[in-house]
């Protein structure tokens, strides 16, 4: 092509509109966040139509989207997220699990603000997500405004990634306990510690303790597994 067709081309009027109809039309580092809105609307869709029904959150695209709203947040801070949301429909569901997941209060004191009803009437079980991540400070905020999105899966997750601060809050704070598969994941995570105050603090674990036996076996933990066996025994005795 001549150099002369070659500038026809570039300067035509028609060729913006044609790139733009068909490209994604966000940046290559925003894409991340773009498929965890997908997941996000999959995930919510069964519940579309039930605004008083509350769903697990789905960590995993929250964990993948992290670099892209860090990267966001680096540049445009919290003065454009309103802008954001509506350039990307279902951002907001991602920003507020990214925010609740990673500690960022601001932001989840920014989406209790916004929402009509405030954060109770977000569909995701917040309590959860931000035990799943150690964070205290977004624990203390939603706790501050009665909020009440929480399930066992709070104590489960604080207990298999090792946050007893977070454990012992709920422990004292909350109702809900955690449910008996915990042992295994925390037999799984090799964290005895944890291990044993859930069997003395929580005695729902102990319907479990034959599953974390096996764990125990599996990954060849032996002092897990003799310790778990004579516990498994005295409950027999008890029974």
């Amino acid at each position: 092509m001549s150099p002369a067709a070659s500038r026809d081309v570039v300067l035509s009027e028609l060729l913006l509109p044609m790139i733009c109809s068909y490209q994604k039309g966000i940046p290559i580092v925003m894409v991340p966040l773009r498929d965890a809105c997908n997941v996000v609307k999959m995930v919510l869709e069964p519940i579309r139509n039930r605004p008083a029904l509350r769903t697990d959150a789905p960590l995993d695209a929250i964990v993948a989207a992290n670099e892209s709203l860090a990267n966001w947040y680096a540049t445009h801070g919290l003065d454009h997220l309103d802008q954001l949301y509506t350039d990307m429909p279902g951002s907001h569901h991602v920003v507020l699990l990214h925010a609740a997941l990673y500690g960022f209060v601001p932001v989840v004191q920014h989406e209790h603000k916004r929402i009509r009803g405030g954060l109770h009437n977000c569909p995701w079980y917040l309590i959860d997500v931000s035990a799943a991540g150690g964070q205290y400070h977004v624990l203390q905020y939603l706790d501050s405004i009665d909020y009440t999105g929480c399930t066992t899966a709070a104590m489960d997750h604080a207990a298999i990634n090792n946050y007893p601060a977070i454990v012992e809050w709920l422990h004292k704070n909350r109702r809900e306990g955690c449910s008996h598969r915990v042992l295994r994941g925390v037999v799984a995570a090799r964290n005895p510690v944890m291990l044993q105050w859930l069997v003395h603090n929580r005695p729902e674990v102990i319907k479990g303790i034959d599953d974390a036996i096996m764990k125990a076996v599996q990954t060849q933990q032996e002092d897990v597994l003799d310790w778990l066996a004579h516990i498994s025994r005295n409950r027999q005795l008890t029974i």
